[in-house]
């Protein structure tokens, strides 16, 4: 009781939420950290982009921490029922509570977070919504009306030509973490009261909050072929036999037409051990992405990809093996494959892809 409810001071340090915006015009993305103190940047000039952004559609700049009284009571709750949560862990131990308190702790502590959660979409509606009449831009959707921009409170959204992405960051799964522990206590003390039937009712109620916690996890936003652009090299994503796709440990997603593609960003732009997927479409199960990490590859030169590297995935060695048979060509590991596909030069190698590429769109 004691380790899950001193957990929640984490959110005085880690950052409880985050949305990211990602747009042709700024392959890297900009993003803001959400504490319960105020925002952050992902970047230095994250901030200050976003503002210069939302000024052309008439969007009020970012609030500061003063600009808010989330920023000041949010902070004071969180220490209140922190205090209280630990004096119950001491009565608990000294035998002075039952273990009926800690459940009505977590639950008082979960409905002032759903009203934290239903203030912060009501303020993401006001924010996106009540825009400036005078400015420079003004967008309309089909039906004529002025078009709002209220970020997604969780999950992914197109938003002009933004690709935007909100999730629970690190301070989010530590919170989560800390209601699991809280609630556990709670079963470990009705258990000891010899309480069956209140644990597996407990039990199941914990299963619930599991699978609630897991599906806030980074997700994968699935490739809208034809639509979306290749994170690397800014073609389309058209062929369903050779995608790939990184999803961080933060749930940003990044998308690509082609293996070779995701393998080269994953050198240059971002680090492997931040990814929570890295996945390369099946050549043979077009469409279904599967752990790269894990997969076969087979480099033939009669089985063309879209950047001429001519590299395909296969999700077991079997199945490469008898791919090879047909088509002859070289089989590698995810560690060989790497190497194979970095020991060209970057720019020479994606001269001579989209070379490659051109041939095919010809043909």
């Amino acid at each position: 009781m004691i380790v899950g409810v001193v957990m929640f001071l984490g959110l005085f340090f880690l950052p409880l939420w985050n949305i990211h915006l990602k747009a042709p015009q700024y392959p890297e993305g900009l993003g803001m950290d959400i504490y319960i103190t105020g925002l952050k940047g992902e970047s230095k000039n994250d901030i200050s982009n976003i503002n210069m952004l939302n000024h052309y559609i008439g969007m009020r700049t970012l609030p500061k921490a003063e600009d808010m009284w989330e920023f000041q009571v949010f902070p004071i709750v969180v220490i209140g029922m922190v205090a209280i949560g630990v004096l119950l862990g001491i009565l608990g131990l000294l035998k002075k509570v039952k273990p009926v308190t800690f459940l009505i702790w977590f639950i008082v502590m979960g409905v002032l977070g759903l009203l934290g959660v239903y203030d912060f979409n009501v303020w993401l509606a006001d924010y996106g919504g009540n825009l400036d009449p005078n400015a420079s831009i003004k967008l309309v959707d089909e039906a004529g009306n002025l078009m709002t921009y209220k970020p997604p409170l969780l999950g992914y959204q197109k938003m002009l030509n933004f690709d935007v992405y909100s999730y629970p960051n690190t301070g989010g799964y530590v919170m989560g973490l800390g209601f699991l522990l809280v609630f556990l206590a709670y079963i470990i003390g009705q258990n000891s009261l010899k309480s069956l039937k209140s644990v597996a009712g407990s039990a199941a109620t914990l299963l619930l909050l599991s699978t609630f916690f897991v599906s806030c996890s980074p997700k994968i936003d699935p490739i809208r072929y034809g639509e979306d652009e290749c994170d690397a090299c800014r073609m389309k994503i058209v062929e369903r036999t050779h995608a790939a796709q990184l999803v961080t440990k933060k749930g940003k997603n990044y998308k690509f037409d082609a293996t070779e593609c995701m393998i080269r960003f994953l050198a240059s732009e971002v680090k492997e051990e931040d990814m929570e997927h890295i996945l390369s479409a099946n050549y043979l199960d077009p469409g279904n992405l599967i752990d790269a990490t894990k997969a076969t590859y087979i480099i033939s030169e009669n089985i063309p990809s879209p950047m001429g590297a001519f590299l395909s995935t296969l999700n077991t060695r079997e199945e490469a093996e008898q791919l090879q048979k047909e088509h002859g060509g070289e089989l590698y590991s995810w560690e060989m494959v790497k190497k194979q596909i970095l020991s060209k030069p970057e720019n020479v190698a994606h001269e001579e892809e989209h070379q490659q590429a051109d041939e095919e769109d010809i043909e």
